[in-house]
């Protein structure tokens, strides 16, 4: 059986899951039209996101191992379930470059919120 995330890393999953599905109905506009590279450029930077963010949260003591694989195993999740939405709802859709740039831009998982709600 898999061990839950971090109590204070599961509101973080929930809030950016939920993001990333505001932001695949946010991204649709007038500009180009999305592809799969650039599905594979805002996950593997989500996934530096994430991973920074975690680095955040480690602490020490017994079961931080467990803790780290967890974290990273949802990393894992939240990046191939953003590659998955996204080649599904945005690929052939047209969007904003800005609209990229403000994913491609974060640096917390907060960051990628304000970019699903800013539009």
């Amino acid at each position: 059986m898999r061990s839950p995330p971090p109590r204070l890393l599961r509101p973080r999953v929930l809030a950016s899951l939920a993001a990333c599905g505001a932001l695949a109905v946010a991204l649709t506009g007038c500009g180009r039209k999305v592809n799969d590279a650039d599905c594979r450029k805002i996950a593997d930077h989500l996934g530096e996101v994430w991973t920074a963010e975690a680095k955040s949260e480690e602490t020490d003591g017994p079961g931080k191992e467990k803790a780290v694989d967890v974290i990273r195993q949802e990393g894992d999740r939240f990046t191939r379930d953003w590659m998955e939405g996204c080649k599904r709802d945005l690929v052939g859709k047209r969007v904003e470059e800005k609209d990229l740039g403000c994913l491609l831009g974060t640096k917390t998982m907060a960051d990628v919120q304000k970019c699903a709600e800013a539009e």
